[in-house]
């Protein structure tokens, strides 16, 4: 990422990439350059080996570059560099009229190191922009995508089904079974049972009919009214998933549901382990979103930071969102609020959309409110 967006925002038509081949393999760096022309198809790049530790080779190299390539058009991307890069980019940049400059990535914007003046806006990344960074790839959807027409019906749907988590458990399990060997057409009883308990879910089946996704035959059966309907009653969480989707859509342009990740063999990763519920990529950077029906446990929290970790490094941000309210639990040490902060795992509940707009919601569940000390020993 700390390549691409300067290349981006800035669009030279050649990209000088050096790196020291105990650090990085070349192999990695042509996943850049494939990214890089997926945008800028005509953009030429070349790959330099230096030892990185050795300023003196460093200073070498950047002088005979300026030499080759003409200072005065030359910007060097100091962001993410080494502390020996950057003091020798800096110094021959000064004394070459070549162009030092980093990523704020605060203000998104491009900065000229010299006077800090702003010299562009910084480009946003799409998911397969950085996949493709990482030799890695985003395969089709898990799910089946919702339809536009779709949306308020789901919204309602999932509200609804939140509020009635254990019929709709009994509801989902009866028409999981059954619609294999009952086709679109399905006897739905009024009574379902979930864990040797009796559930009342014709009020689920009413609202299930008025949102459009059972039509009442005259037989008194109901029917799918569309492959999408089925699908979504067929899987329990799907409307936690649908709904941070949908709501996270109204703000973010780059919003991914059922995410499948193929790793291309890279670490060794199986791709049934890396699906997501909803990537959103913000600022250039993914946010992985784990939704979660129920109250999460330690080995959801694992899960989520591992993937975050495997897909952004350091400043991976995972999140999970839920129907259980994890924010009640906080005074207990021991429960999982705690152990998501100590994770740093964000936390996004169903009524925070009721509360504040998509952009705020998501904003504070990875940079959270200062740390409140619920896990400190004291």
């Amino acid at each position: 990422m700390h390549m691409l967006v300067p290349v981006f925002s800035l669009t030279p038509a050649k990209v000088i990439m050096i790196y020291d081949k105990r650090q990085y393999r070349q192999s990695r760096l042509e996943y850049f350059e494939k990214a890089m022309k997926r945008r800028l198809p005509r953009l030429t790049c070349d790959y330099i080996n230096i030892n990185l530790h050795h300023v003196g080779d460093i200073q070498a190299l950047m002088e005979s570059i300026s030499a080759e390539e003409n200072g005065d058009n030359i910007y060097i991307n100091l962001t993410g560099a080494s502390e020996l890069m950057s003091a020798a980019g800096f110094y021959v940049g000064r004394l070459k009229n070549m162009t030092a400059v980093y990523l704020n990535r605060k203000d998104r914007s491009i900065i000229r190191v010299e006077d800090l003046s702003i010299l562009a806006k910084a480009a946003e990344l799409t998911l397969d922009e950085y996949l493709e960074c990482l030799g890695a790839r985003q395969l089709n959807n898990s799910h089946m995508m919702p339809k536009k027409e779709m949306h308020k019906s789901i919204l309602r749907m999932a509200d609804f089904t939140f509020s009635h988590l254990n019929e709709w458990h009994a509801l989902q399990l009866y028409v999981a079974v059954n619609t294999s060997t009952h086709g679109n057409d399905l006897y739905i009883p009024n009574v379902c049972v979930y864990k040797d308990r009796r559930y009342n879910v014709e009020p689920l089946i009413r609202e299930f009919v008025y949102n459009r996704f059972l039509s009442k035959n005259h037989d008194g059966s109901y029917r799918f009214t569309s492959p999408q309907a089925k699908s979504y009653m067929g899987i329990f969480g799907i409307w936690l998933e649908l709904y941070v989707y949908l709501n996270l859509s109204r703000h973010y342009k780059d919003v991914h549901f059922g995410v499948v990740i193929d790793w291309m063999k890279q670490d060794g990763r199986e791709t049934v382990d890396n699906e997501i519920d909803v990537v959103v990529m913000r600022h250039s950077e993914p946010v992985l979103i784990s939704c979660k029906m129920r109250k999460p446990d330690p080995d959801d929290v694992y899960e989520i930071k591992s993937l975050a970790y495997t897909l952004g490094g350091p400043i991976g941000k995972g999140v999970i969102a839920t129907t259980f309210p994890v924010r009640s639990t906080y005074d207990n040490p021991h429960d999982i609020g705690v152990r998501m902060e100590m994770m740093n795992v964000g936390l996004i509940e169903v009524s925070d959309f009721k509360e504040k707009d998509p952009e705020k919601v998501l904003k504070e569940a990875i940079l959270p409110d200062p740390f409140r000390g619920h896990w400190s020993m004291q």
